[in-house]
């Protein structure tokens, strides 16, 4: 602030004066900041948050720090891996300022909370596949399950079966639930083509995206039909073949992940290929 001064001057003969100054007294000094590195963990939400407080290691000013802020204070899954630089300022009441850097990893030590549900399927040309995901769909974790072992299990011989699948998130920790597969004799077999046009059904398996390419004698209308392993019928769509080469894309967008029978149908071709849907 500012302050009054008087200055009094006296010589050998004791005469004396006075002058009068005004003197503007500052504090340009920051502060000295020193910063601490830290692990925080996820909540059951997913989310962890972060004070300043927390990250000050001591910091000093010569006349008291004012305020403590961070750059940033809520993190998410998304924040899971390397560690991070996070950055803390302190003000002084004279508006000095300085930062320190705090290097912060966030982790989620969370496991999932695996569940498994029970499943009958059918031979189909004498096996019968299922899917750790399709088992363990209903898993749950407070970022996201990642992986399913194993990703598939494919039985040759009627009988009931229990299918342990370990479920993952996406910093490693790991449950297990198990699953009853009871696999039935018989089911809708894969029908070949009738050998006279090429029929290839990619990628598969798949995440969502799907192609069919056949090729037809003429020009005709066709139909494709997915069912499930029930052999429930599950989407169907139509359109209009070209004489030679055809591409259609396939909707799977409100299918869960799973093992399905596509059958492509015209007026000269038949054909049935296995999907199997991975999300």
């Amino acid at each position: 602030g500012m302050s009054t001064v008087t200055l009094t001057a006296t010589d050998v003969g004791g005469n004396t004066g006075t002058c009068t100054a005004r003197v503007t007294i500052k504090d340009v000094s920051p502060p000295t900041m020193m910063c601490k590195n830290l692990t925080i963990f996820l909540d059951n939400m997913g989310k962890a948050s972060l004070t300043a407080n927390q990250v000050d290691n001591g910091s000093t000013d010569n006349c008291g720090i004012s305020s403590l802020s961070l750059n940033r204070t809520q993190f998410n899954c998304g924040d899971i891996g390397g560690p991070q630089n996070i950055f803390l300022t302190a003000t002084d009441a004279s508006g000095n300022s300085a930062m320190c850097t705090s290097v912060l990893t966030v982790r989620d030590n969370i496991v999932p909370t695996a569940i498994c549900q029970n499943v009958t399927v059918a031979l189909v040309n004498g096996q019968a596949t299922v899917l750790g995901a399709d088992l363990a769909v209903n898993s749950t974790d407070n970022c996201s399950v990642t992986s399913y072992t194993p990703i598939a299990k494919t039985y040759f011989a009627q009988g009931v079966y229990n299918l342990a699948i370990t479920v993952k998130d996406w910093s490693g920790n790991a449950s297990t639930c198990t699953s009853v597969v009871t696999v039935l004799p018989n089911g809708p077999s894969e029908k070949p083509n009738n050998g006279k046009f090429n029929v290839a059904l990619y990628p598969n398996p798949t995440d969502g995206p799907l192609n069919m390419e056949f090729e037809l004698p003429e020009s005709q209308a066709f139909e494709l039909t997915v069912y499930n392993l029930a052999g429930k019928l599950v989407t169907h769509q139509k359109g209009a073949g070209e004489k030679g080469a055809n591409n259609v894309s396939v909707q799977l967008d409100n299918l869960k992940p799973g093992i399905y029978f596509m059958e492509l149908r015209s007026e000269q071709l038949k054909a049935r290929r296995r999907l199997v849907l991975q999300k």
